[in-house]
C-alpha cells in the first residue's frame, strides 16, 4: 500500500512508474533482473519490514551489478524505527547492511513528500542538495549524513487515494486494502505502529473515506460486491466517524462487504457494531493478547477478561465474525501463563486465531528493555533479520523450549475449529526464502 500512495506523490512529476511486489515472485533473483534490464530505471524504491530488510536489500545489490548508476533508495518500516536513536544495536547493523548491498539513501518516516524531493534532485552526488531534504540518511562517501527530521502530513485527508493501475498487472481481485488513519492512540510496549508514527494518532474524515470506497465501485466499474479491509492498526477509535462512515455506505448503497481491526473497549457499543453489520461489515479482529492479567499490565494492554468478553459477545450478537488475536512467549511466560491464554482462548466464542510470538521490533519500549543486547533466540544463524518473523519464537527458556511453544502455538489454533494452521517453521526450506521473506519495490524512470 505504502508503494501505491508514493508512487501517485511521483506521477505528478511525469514519471515513468511501476510496482512491483515480490510477495508475488517464484523466482525472486531472476525477475529482478528482467525487470531491471526492461524497465531501465533511474531510480529504485524499497519497502521493507524488519524481518525481509536482509533479502530485501538484495534488490539493491543486484541493480547496481546490472547498472551502477541506478540510485537505491530504502524505506518502510525497518528504516523508520531503527533509524531514531543512534544508540541502538540496528541502526549500525542497519547501515552495515545498506553499505553492503550499495543502497544510497534511506528514508525516515513518512515518504510521500520525501519521495518526491527526491525524484526531483538533479544531481545526487551533490551533497548540499541531498542535506536540504528532510527525513533521510544518505551515503556520502564513507559516511551517512542523517538530515533533520520530517513533521508529520498533518492532514491525511490531502493524500491522493492510492491508484492500483501502476501495479503491473491488471487489477481483477474483488478486494481492496484502505487505511484510513495512522498511528494508534494506544500504548501497547510491543507494538512498533507508535514507533512508524511518531506516536501521533491522525485520521481521516468519514467524507473521504467514502469518496474512496466511491471511486473503488465507481472509477474502478465493480458491479458486484466487493470486499475491503480496513488495515488501520485500530479502525474504531472515534465512534461518532465508524457511524458516519456506515450511514454513507447505506445512503449510497454501496455494494460491498468489509472488514477491521479494532481494541477491545472500543468495540462495547452494541447499536454501532450493528450498524456496522448493516453496512456490510463482516468480521473484526481484535487484539486480546493473553489470559493472563499481568501480562495486560507489563504490556500496557488497554484490556481486562471482562472487557474482551464484553466485546467479544457484542461482535457476535450483531451478527459479524470475530478473529482473536494472542501473542505467547513473552519473556516472562511460562506454562500456566500460556495454559491460562488457552484456556480463555476456548472460553470466548470466536470464529477464528491469530497467534504470533512475542517480538521485540526495534524502537518499541519492548525491544529497549528486552533486545538492547540481542539475546532472542536465533532460528536462523546466518541473518538475524529473518528472526523478527513473528511466527517463530524468540524468548526460550528451560521451561519453554522451541518445540513446547510451537506445540502451544498449535493448541491455540485448534481452539477453534476455522482457524488458518500456519505452515511449520521446519518445511520451509532455507533455499526458498528469498520467496518467503519477499518485498516490494517502486521502480522510477524519469
Amino acid at each position: 500500500m505504502g508503494l501505491l500512495y508514493l508512487a501517485l506523490s511521483l506521477n505528478t512529476l511525469n514519471n515513468k512508474i511501476l510496482i512491483y511486489d515480490f510477495n508475488l515472485a517464484r523466482q525472486f533473483e531472476n525477475n529482478i533482473i528482467g525487470i531491471i534490464k526492461r524497465f531501465k530505471p533511474d531510480i529504485l524504491g524499497l519497502s521493507l519490514k524488519t524481518v525481509n530488510f536482509h533479502d530485501g536489500l538484495k534488490i539493491s545489490c543486484i541493480a547496481k551489478e546490472i547498472n551502477p548508476n541506478i540510485i537505491t533508495i530504502v524505506g518502510g518500516p525497518h528504516i523508520t524505527t531503527s533509524m531514531m536513536n543512534e544508540n541502538n544495536y540496528h541502526f549500525q547493523l542497519t547501515l552495515m547492511e545498506m553499505n553492503k548491498n550499495k543502497a544510497d539513501i534511506g528514508v525516515i518516516g513518512e515518504g510521500e513528500e520525501t519521495f518526491k524531493e527526491l525524484a526531483a534532485v538533479t544531481s545526487y552526488s551533490n551533497k548540499k542538495e541531498l542535506e536540504e531534504i528532510k527525513g533521510i540518511i544518505f551515503r556520502s562517501g564513507n559516511k551517512w549524513v542523517k538530515t533533520e527530521d520530517r513533521p508529520l502530513i498533518q492532514d491525511i485527508d490531502n493524500i491522493p487515494f492510492p491508484d492500483y493501475s501502476f501495479l503491473p498487472y491488471h487489477w481483477t481481485y474483488d478486494s481492496y486494502l484502505m487505511i484510513t488513519s495512522r498511528g494508534c492512540p494506544s500504548k501497547c510496549s510491543f507494538c512498533d505502529a507508535r514507533v512508524i508514527w511518531g506516536g501521533v494518532y491522525r485520521q481521516r474524515t468519514a467524507e473521504n473515506i467514502l469518496a474512496e470506497i466511491n471511486f473503488h465501485t465507481h472509477t474502478l466499474k465493480k458491479s458486484k460486491e466487493f470486499l475491503i479491509s480496513f488495515t488501520d492498526d485500530t479502525f474504531m477509535v472515534d465512534q461518532k466517524r465508524v457511524a458516519e462512515i456506515c450511514e454513507g455506505i447505506l445512503k449510497n448503497n454501496y455494494k460491498i462487504n468489509w472488514q477491521c481491526e479494532a481494541r477491545a473497549v472500543d468495540t462495547q457499543n452494541l447499536n454501532l457494531l450493528k450498524l456496522m453489520r448493516k453496512a456490510g461489515c463482516k468480521s473484526v479482529f481484535l487484539g486480546l493478547e493473553s489470559g493472563d492479567a499481568n501480562t495486560y499490565k507489563k504490556v500496557l494492554k488497554p484490556n481486562s477478561f471482562d472487557l474482551v468478553l464484553k466485546a467479544v459477545n457484542n461482535i457476535k450478537e450483531s451478527g459479524m465474525a470475530v478473529v482473536g488475536s494472542f501473542i505467547i512467549d513473552f519473556p516472562w511466560d511460562n506454562n500456566k501463563t500460556i495454559r491460562e491464554t488457552i484456556k480463555f482462548a476456548k472460553s470466548l466464542e470466536l470464529d477464528s486465531i491469530s497467534c504470533a510470538f512475542a517480538t521485540p521490533f526495534p524502537g518499541t519500549d519492548f525491544f529497549n528493555k528486552y533486545d538492547h543486547n540481542q539475546k532472542i533466540y536465533r532460528y536462523y544463524s546466518d541473518d538475524l533479520y529473518k528472526n523478527y518473523d513473528i511466527g517463530i519464537p524468540k524468548f526460550l527458556n528451560d521451561e519453554l523450549t522451541l518445540n513446547n511453544l510451537l506445540n502451544y502455538q498449535k493448541e491455540l489454533y485448534f481452539s477453534v475449529k476455522n482457524s488458518f494452521i500456519p505452515l511449520k517453521r521446519k518445511n520451509i526450506s532455507k533455499g526458498n526464502l528469498e520467496n518467503y521473506f519477499s518485498s516490494s519495490c517502486l521502480i522510477n524512470r524519469r
